[in-house]
């Protein structure tokens, strides 16, 4: 039996501070192991990267951290949080503490994960299944987070983000600027480079 986090979003592109962020939980919530789930069609984005690039450069970015791993999503449409938890626990057993890794935001919108039908009644289900790690940014609503919290009973560990100004979209605005990114692993730079992501959005 573990501990093992589960950080899914939508990485387009991974950054220094989703890597950070993943670090930090695991150090001071004891996880065994974080898992990245890069989210084929993510909620309320639109004009996403597609899948298969953005696991490729999970997969760069991770390379080399221990204990922290990709999980490579076996679909390629719309997924729900309960179906996303059953490949988790399919690939690690069922016999682990589960805990969902999410900005404060995305934290903040989890009652708007049953909208369209495409995860109905999936927050109450899931609040009951794992606990969660909430990274924080500076001008964060703590005060909605805990007001969240105490309505739909979740347990929630609050961890400062190590990097804050980190940010995908900075990232792809650099990028169609012609200008070097901070904040991104190299080699996920070259990766972009060689792909020429980011050159125009939709």
């Amino acid at each position: 039996m573990g501990n093992i986090g589960i950080f899914s979003g939508t990485f387009d592109p991974v950054h220094d501070g989703h890597v950070a962020f993943a670090l930090r939980a695991q150090q001071q919530a004891r996880l065994d192991r974080v898992v990245f789930i890069a989210e084929p069609r993510p909620r309320r984005k639109r004009g996403v990267t597609v899948l298969k690039h953005r696991e490729n450069m999970l997969g760069l970015a991770l390379q080399g951290k221990a204990h922290v791993e990709l999980l490579r999503t076996p679909w390629q449409t719309v997924h729900t949080v309960r179906g996303r938890f059953t490949v988790v626990t399919n690939t690690y057993g069922e016999n682990n503490d589960y805990c969902l890794l999410m900005g404060g935001d995305a934290f903040c919108h989890i009652e708007q994960w049953d909208e369209n039908g495409s995860d109905k009644g999936g927050y109450r289900d899931i609040v009951t299944l794992v606990s969660f790690i909430v990274a924080l940014r500076a001008g964060d609503d703590c005060t909605g987070i805990n007001v969240v919290k105490k309505r739909i009973g979740a347990r929630v560990t609050l961890i400062n983000s190590p990097l804050p100004t980190c940010s995908s979209s900075r990232i792809r605005n650099d990028v169609m600027a012609n200008q070097k990114p901070n904040g991104i692993d190299l080699r996920v730079y070259d990766y972009i480079k060689q792909h020429e992501l980011y050159l125009c959005r939709k």
